[in-house]
């Protein structure tokens, strides 16, 4: 899964949250964050499972853009 930071940013900016409080709240340092919304840190599954406990009501089909798995053969 890749984080969709477009749509993460959107959701701190609503938040009203700096960097280094989004930071906080994933449990982070604010240079990974600020690496993040760069485009230069894609994630792992330790900022997946933040980014799900940070925004626990959002869809996970819009927090990452996931790959569409295909029958074997197709």
């Amino acid at each position: 899964m890749v984080p969709n930071m477009k749509y993460i940013q959107d959701l701190v900016f609503k938040q009203g949250w700096s960097q280094t409080e989004f930071a906080n709240e994933l449990g982070m340092s604010r240079a990974e964050v600020n690496r993040l919304f760069n485009g230069r840190r894609k994630g792992g599954t330790k900022l997946a499972g933040n980014l799900i406990r940070v925004f626990p009501n959002e869809p996970i089909d819009k927090l990452f853009f996931l790959h569409q798995v295909l029958p074997v053969g197709k």
